[in-house]
């Protein structure tokens, strides 16, 4: 017997099985699967008063995981999250258990800062544009220009 294509909300169920998602995350997905606007807000809304959607909890999850695997800066986590749909607020509250859990973004950078300085280099110049390559690779990542500044600071004091 043929399988029945599966509803919005068993979609967003199994959406939901495999990661967090935001609202507005969670909305896009079902709308690109073909889903109806009015379907799938009605479905978003159950979930998210069920428990099962939770911008504040996703903003914590993602950003633990892009902190702790990624090594992203906060500006990008942050782009991140607004893109996602993310308030302020579940923001602000994601950086502050960030904090509560101990996790220093700043690690990130200087373990990035080692990568990018690994190999030695002698010459004045060569070591200058090693230098200038990972300071640009530290901003794409989202830490600010003064975050990567101390990041190779710290990098080089070390090696």
């Amino acid at each position: 017997m043929p399988r029945q294509p599966a509803t919005c909300k068993e979609t967003a169920l199994g959406a939901l099985a495999r990661r967090e998602h935001s609202v507005g995350e969670l909305g896009r997905k079902l709308r690109q699967k073909g889903f109806g606007l009015a379907e799938v807000r009605q479905v978003v809304e159950a979930l998210q008063a069920d428990g099962y959607v939770d911008n504040a909890r996703y903003a914590v999850a993602r950003v633990r995981y892009r902190a702790l695997q990624s090594k992203w800066g906060w500006g990008r986590i942050v782009q991140e999250l607004k893109m996602a749909g993310v308030g302020e607020d579940d923001i602000a509250a994601a950086r502050g258990a960030l904090a509560e859990e101990g996790i220093d973004l700043q690690d990130g950078a200087v373990a990035l800062a080692r990568r990018k300085l690994a190999g030695k280099v002698e010459d004045a110049e060569a070591r200058f544009k090693q230098r200038q390559k990972a300071l640009a690779a530290l901003v794409r990542k989202g830490f600010s220009l003064d975050e990567a500044k101390r990041a190779l600071d710290e990098a080089a004091a070390e090696g």
